[in-house]
């Protein structure tokens, strides 16, 4: 009797350890349904997060909130636009230029060219091409007070029009204005009188930033993005990072990296110092690309028949100004973010004043006479800045037979 009930017993085991593979299918299934749901979900509030949060942080130094902006109206709303006109597109050979915007203090083309105010540009119009980086696009100024704008003012008022068009550009060195330049002349019917280049700190921060001669702005991140990129027959999960739920992580990981390397609203730098041998070898390496660049602008003037001119503009690394506290506090801000830099930076400063070069035009210590606030940040200036630069430059391009 016994072992008739424990043969049951047995049996009834066996059948229910059997496989069932309909039940099995049926729980495969809803496992994949509630996690491709979950994982929908999770892209949907992803993708909620990202759409209300504003964009990623400017660097340190661009709060439009130094005395120089006191009283103007226009403040404000440049302060919402220039968040919102900093979004960048793909640009052939450059690399990169901004997206079209248009706002009531800042106006970006189809090109990604700046407006330029009192500017007049006809088939018959003196035409001037200027080309730079964010000093000269204007960062911290409206599209009336970039130094283009008052350049084109300048010679408005001695009753001579002008055509300025602002090449300018965030984080270009000269080699993409060069490259600018080239593609300009092959494409536009009414070629430049008169050519202009703007440069300074983003021509010294250069061979700090890059171990390679020549190379643009944050050349390594870009690469590294670009080779990222698998080919469509690969295999991988490189799409991963293309999703809503990869990129919301890594806004929090970024803004957690933020806070933990900061203290007290500071930013805590850990680079190594910069002997002043290194320093100066830096700046020469600036200087030789300089001039090889400027040669290159030598030869398509001579060959489209257009004049040009070379300055190389101020900075609060460099030069001596007397600085009012709050232009102390701003370059104590670079000091810390890249102390290492300063050194190289005035070094390169140094090297461009003692150089003497046709065409080349040393603008770092056109702020030493003047105790009140001019500066936005380490390296540009405000509207009043950008005024006193404007005309400076028109005072040495407007002598006598010099247009």
């Amino acid at each position: 009797m016994w072992t008739q009930v424990a043969g049951a017993n047995h049996v009834n085991l066996e059948t229910k350890q059997r496989f069932q593979p309909r039940e099995f299918v049926l729980k495969l299934c809803l496992s994949i349904t509630l996690g491709l749901t979950l994982l929908a979900l999770g892209e949907m509030a992803a993708f909620l997060m990202l759409r209300s949060l504003p964009p990623p942080p400017e660097p340190p130094g661009h709060t439009f909130d130094q005395s120089i902006y006191q009283g103007q109206a226009w403040v404000e709303q440049y302060r919402r636009e220039f968040e919102a006109s900093r979004k960048a597109r793909y640009q052939s050979y450059v690399v990169w230029r901004r997206a079209p915007f248009s706002g009531e203090t800042i106006s970006v083309d189809s090109q990604g060219i700046r407006r330029t105010f009192h500017s007049r540009c006809d088939d018959k119009t003196y035409t001037i091409w200027v080309f730079g980086d964010s000093a000269l696009w204007g960062t911290g100024a409206p599209d009336w007070a970039t130094i283009p704008s008052f350049l084109a003012e300048q010679y408005e008022k001695v009753g001579y029009p002008v055509c300025v068009k602002n090449y300018g550009e965030t984080g270009w060195v000269m080699t993409q204005g060069v490259i600018e330049l080239t593609l300009e002349l092959k494409r536009a019917n009414k070629k430049p009188d008169l050519v202009i280049f703007y440069d300074g700190t983003a021509e010294s921060f250069l061979p700090y930033q890059q171990d390679e001669v020549d190379q643009h702005m944050n050349f390594a991140s870009i690469k590294q993005k670009f080779e990222s990129e698998a080919p469509k027959e690969a295999a991988g999960f490189g799409y991963l990072r293309r999703t809503n739920t990869f990129q919301a992580l890594e806004r929090a990981a970024e803004k957690l990296d933020r806070n933990q390397a900061s203290f007290g609203n500071t930013r805590v730098s850990e680079e190594p110092a910069i002997s002043a041998k290194d320093a100066a070898a830096m700046a020469r390496i600036t200087l030789t690309n300089y001039l090889k660049n400027m040669e290159i602008v030598q030869v398509l003037a001579r060959g489209y028949g257009f004049r040009y001119a070379f300055f190389w503009h101020p900075t609060l690394l460099a030069g001596q100004k007397p600085l009012t506290a709050e232009e102390e506090s701003l370059r104590r801000v670079e000091e810390k973010r890249h102390p290492s830099f300063v050194p190289v930076c005035r070094a390169t400063y140094d090297l461009f004043r003692t150089t003497n070069h046709p065409n080349l035009y040393y603008l770092g210590d056109i702020f030493n006479d003047h105790k009140e606030s001019l500066y936005e940040n380490f390296s540009h200036t405000g509207p009043e800045g950008n005024r006193l630069i404007a005309a400076r430059i028109f005072e040495i391009l407007h002598q006598p037979g010099s247009r």
